[in-house]
């Protein structure tokens, strides 16, 4: 972070027009005021952020940059927000963001797994499974394993403590398969390697480069 007061280089920033910067370093002033107990100063970071991401219109104009921003701020004031019913509209209207621009599928998965992770937290029951449905989809369908995981577990907790406890062993022995790599007929991104038409072939067996380490934002095209 640069060692300027992050107050000034907002204000510097949205002056000269230039708010993708003045985004980031409002995600940077609100990370420092949660790390000062300062809940209601964090929000208002969080949202001026936000708010500057809208004011640049078209976001298909900036290539992967302006959607990370979005992901970390719209995390930060979800997460703020939880359990209040506000925290569920932030959500959605993250989505709805990420869809505007690149709707990159590594994007979409992460940020569908943010609202998953909300409405788990303080939606309705019915929300909460239909948030977590869309979001394993889209994880899986980039081997994002780690955060399908995460949902279903998350979501079995949900499910138990609602005495739903069937539906909940049913969504955990999901994500035992997945961590036992189990998954029948699933074919691993990283076990494929494109040719020069456009088509897939498999690599073989101990010739692979392997599963990466997941963290979030590491993966091509994620945004956290």
């Amino acid at each position: 972070m640069n060692d300027a007061d992050p107050h000034d280089l907002i204000q510097e920033y949205d002056s000269s027009g230039d708010l993708g910067s003045a985004a980031m370093y409002c995600e940077d002033l609100a990370h420092a005021l949660l790390e000062q107990g300062n809940l209601n100063g964090a929000e208002e970071a969080f949202r001026e952020g936000v708010c500057n991401l809208f004011a640049l219109g078209d976001f298909h104009s900036f290539d992967g940059f302006i959607e990370g921003t979005t992901l970390r701020l719209y995390a930060g004031l979800a997460r703020l927000l939880v359990p209040s019913p506000e925290a569920l509209g932030v959500a959605e209207e993250f989505v709805e963001a990420i869809r505007a621009g690149r709707n990159h599928p590594m994007d979409m998965a992460e940020a569908l797994t943010l609202r998953a992770e909300v409405f788990i937290a303080c939606g309705g029951i019915d929300q909460a499974i239909q948030a977590s449905t869309d979001a394993v989809k889209q994880s899986e369908s980039v081997c994002f394993h780690e955060l399908s995981r995460q949902v279903e577990q998350a979501l079995c907790d949900r499910l138990d403590g609602e005495g739903r406890h069937e539906e909940a062993m049913q969504w955990k022995e999901r994500a035992i398969h997945r961590l036992d790599d189990k998954v029948p007929g699933h074919i691993h991104l990283w076990d494929q390697l494109w040719t020069m038409d456009g088509t897939t072939v498999l690599i073989p067996e101990g010739e692979g480069h392997g599963p990466p380490p997941y963290t979030p934002g590491s993966q091509p095209g994620a945004a956290i």
